[in-house]
């Protein structure tokens, strides 16, 4: 009897801690404990989203996952995403944001989704959030007639407002359509749309995907690169390797934190001292991304590598 009274009040804990769960009254989940992976909902949970389908158009070269998958540039972000995943309670809706234009943010957000999706049995979304000078659309080789502006209009209506890609599971979510595309300044009531609506487009975003990445306007030029990375669970400033400033950075990451945002780390983009392929050949006879594409199609791990650098500048 004494154990059967045992269980029943521990029957009645968890009943009580389960109407008192963050996630029953609506509040965001805790983040996972150190070294445990972040939940993932049951793919019967997920709510249904209607999609653009994806067009014919391809992908830009910039988006080296995908063209040049045994490449260093690929290498280097798929290792940004092995310390992403290995991060204590790691974060789902990361925000890629530089100091400064030209630096490189909208290709390594690009890049960063295609490798996440890789690993991730969930869809993942990249969100261009930079309304001002959409380049997301052109890397994925879409065509929007609609887009974030519509979702924070409408009532954070995302059917026909997602659009797919021609990478499995990996889906956007353009800045702005084309119908405004000639708008250097973007929708009069952007930033006020995003400062009442970002956190609730976070959350409902959260529900339908395993991982959120948002390509923001640089921060020293716009404020949304903050509003976007205060609701965000971390933010990667990227820098171009001898053209942007330690002022500028410093100043950058400053901003995000007075914000609230949260600054897991830093990207150096355009690098311009790594070992030549000539060089592999004459010591081992092959090229680099020879050992990468080797070991990957080996089942082994890939040597960790620095991310010192990827090279991609050109958006």
């Amino acid at each position: 009897m004494a154990d059967e009274g045992k269980i029943s009040r521990a029957m009645a804990k968890a009943g009580a801690a389960d109407k008192l769960s963050p996630q029953s009254q609506g509040q965001k989940p805790l983040m996972p404990s150190p070294g445990q992976a972040p939940q993932r909902r049951p793919a019967q949970d997920i709510p249904t989203l209607r999609r653009v389908a994806a067009g014919s158009s391809a992908l830009d070269p910039l988006v080296v996952t995908v063209h040049e998958r045994a490449g260093e540039a690929a290498s280097q972000i798929r290792a940004v995403r092995a310390r992403l995943l290995a991060m204590p309670g790691a974060p789902r809706v990361i925000v890629i944001t530089s100091a400064t234009r030209e630096e490189g943010k909208s290709t390594m957000a690009m890049n960063l989704a295609v490798a996440l999706g890789e690993v991730d049995p969930g869809r993942i979304v990249l969100v261009d959030g930079d309304v001002h000078a959409p380049k997301v659309p052109a890397l994925a080789g879409i065509d929007a007639i609609s887009g974030l502006d519509d979702i924070l209009r409408d009532g954070l209506d995302l059917n026909d407002n997602v659009y797919e890609t021609s990478v499995p599971r990996v889906d956007i979510i353009p800045a702005r359509s084309d119908e405004i595309a000639d708008d250097r300044n973007g929708p009069p009531d952007q930033q006020g749309l995003l400062a009442r609506h970002c956190a609730p487009l976070f959350a409902k975003l959260r529900t339908l995907y395993s991982f959120v990445i948002v390509d923001t306007p640089p921060v020293l030029a716009s404020p949304e690169a903050c509003m976007f990375g205060r609701h965000s669970d971390g933010v990667i400033l990227i820098a171009r390797l001898e053209k942007t400033s330690r002022e500028a950075v410093k100043r950058a990451a400053d901003e995000l934190t007075k914000s609230g945002a949260t600054v897991i780390g830093c990207v150096l983009t355009d690098r311009k001292h790594h070992v030549p392929d000539f060089i592999y050949r004459m010591f081992f006879g092959r090229t680099s991304g020879y050992y990468y594409y080797h070991y990957r199609r080996k089942g082994t791990p890939a040597a960790r590598r620095s991310d010192s650098g990827t090279g991609l500048v050109k958006k």
